[in-house]
């Protein structure tokens, strides 16, 4: 799916996922928003496209001391080798409150990277 037909904006992150009914080794989160995420997961296997999967997430960054449980509907998969990259609709989860203060400091985040970004280029400038 390109960017242009998501209806919100991903973060690109990383940080660990359990889906033991999807995949016996841990998954690496790859980006996440509140509809979706992208999982790439050390193995290559099938995926069944009619089922939901409950995704243990558990971010890398500092502000998130907790997992987050959402349960994911695949949308598409790509085999590369021997690694398997699944992307997920986000249905409503025991974790989507808790997601969605997670999303909101992923933006902050953001959004106060590209500040910086634009006051170095401005600076370089002078």
């Amino acid at each position: 799916m390109s960017l242009e037909h998501r209806k919100d904006e991903r973060f690109e992150d990383i940080g660990r996922v359990d889906a033991q009914n999807l995949c016996v080794f841990p998954g690496v989160l790859v980006d996440i928003s509140m509809l979706g995420c992208r999982i790439r997961f050390p193995a290559a296997f099938d995926v069944d496209m009619e089922s939901d999967f409950e995704l243990k997430i558990t971010p890398a960054r500092k502000y998130s001391l907790q997992n987050i449980l959402l349960i994911g509907h695949p949308q598409w998969v790509k085999h590369e080798g021997e690694s398997t990259e699944v992307g997920f609709k986000l249905l409503r989860s025991p974790g989507t409150r808790m997601l969605g203060t997670y999303v909101q400091k992923l933006a902050l985040a953001e959004a106060e990277f590209e500040e910086e970004e634009e006051m170095l280029a401005q600076c370089a400038i002078v």
